[in-house]
Protein backbone atom coordinates (compact mmCIF):
# COMPACT_ATOMS: atom_id res chain seq x y z
CA UNK A 1 0.00 0.00 0.00
CA UNK A 2 1.70 3.35 -1.47
CA UNK A 3 1.71 6.77 1.11
CA UNK A 4 -0.90 8.13 -1.25
CA UNK A 5 -3.19 4.91 -0.54
CA UNK A 6 -2.58 5.33 3.24
CA UNK A 7 -3.62 9.07 3.17
CA UNK A 8 -6.69 8.35 1.33
CA UNK A 9 -7.78 5.45 3.73
CA UNK A 10 -7.28 7.89 6.41
CA UNK A 11 -9.14 10.34 4.45
CA UNK A 12 -12.40 8.48 3.87
CA UNK A 13 -12.33 7.51 7.35
CA UNK A 14 -11.87 10.51 9.08
CA UNK A 15 -14.89 11.40 6.41
CA UNK A 16 -17.29 8.39 7.63
CA UNK A 17 -16.03 9.20 11.48
CA UNK A 18 -17.96 12.83 10.68
CA UNK A 19 -20.90 11.18 9.15
CA UNK A 20 -21.28 9.34 12.21
CA UNK A 21 -20.77 12.46 14.48
CA UNK A 22 -23.26 14.45 12.75
CA UNK A 23 -25.58 11.40 13.00
CA UNK A 24 -25.50 10.92 16.68
CA UNK A 25 -25.73 14.96 17.61
CA UNK A 26 -28.50 14.98 15.48
CA UNK A 27 -30.36 12.05 17.57
CA UNK A 28 -29.45 13.45 21.07
CA UNK A 29 -30.30 16.85 19.88
CA UNK A 30 -33.81 15.03 18.78
CA UNK A 31 -34.19 13.27 22.33
CA UNK A 32 -33.28 16.09 24.21
CA UNK A 33 -35.95 17.81 21.96
CA UNK A 34 -38.49 15.15 22.89
CA UNK A 35 -37.44 15.01 26.42
CA UNK A 36 -37.71 18.89 26.70
CA UNK A 37 -41.63 18.57 25.29
CA UNK A 38 -42.45 15.98 27.59
CA UNK A 39 -41.48 18.19 30.78
CA UNK A 40 -43.43 21.48 29.72
CA UNK A 41 -46.43 19.78 27.86
CA UNK A 42 -48.49 22.15 26.38
CA UNK A 43 -46.23 24.48 27.56
CA UNK A 44 -43.70 23.40 25.49
CA UNK A 45 -41.85 26.17 22.94
CA UNK A 46 -39.87 24.82 19.79
CA UNK A 47 -38.06 28.30 19.50
CA UNK A 48 -36.73 27.98 23.20
CA UNK A 49 -35.09 24.28 22.90
CA UNK A 50 -33.73 25.78 19.97
CA UNK A 51 -32.47 28.23 21.55
CA UNK A 52 -31.13 26.50 24.12
CA UNK A 53 -29.36 23.84 21.77
CA UNK A 54 -27.27 26.72 20.32
CA UNK A 55 -26.58 27.96 23.91
CA UNK A 56 -25.58 24.63 24.83
CA UNK A 57 -23.32 24.31 21.56
CA UNK A 58 -21.81 27.37 21.79
CA UNK A 59 -20.51 26.93 25.23
CA UNK A 60 -19.44 23.42 24.35
CA UNK A 61 -17.12 24.79 21.66
CA UNK A 62 -15.95 27.57 24.36
CA UNK A 63 -15.08 24.72 26.64
CA UNK A 64 -13.39 22.74 24.41
CA UNK A 65 -11.09 25.54 22.86
CA UNK A 66 -10.42 26.28 26.47
CA UNK A 67 -9.40 22.60 27.40
CA UNK A 68 -6.78 22.99 24.03
CA UNK A 69 -5.14 25.75 24.99
CA UNK A 70 -4.81 24.80 28.52
CA UNK A 71 -3.17 21.46 26.91
CA UNK A 72 -1.18 23.61 24.73
CA UNK A 73 0.39 25.22 27.43
CA UNK A 74 4.34 24.73 28.35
Amino acid sequence: MTLDDKIIRIENQIKRLKKQKEKLQVQIALSFYKDIQKIFGEDFCPTFVVGLLEDIQILSSQIQKHKCEQQNRP
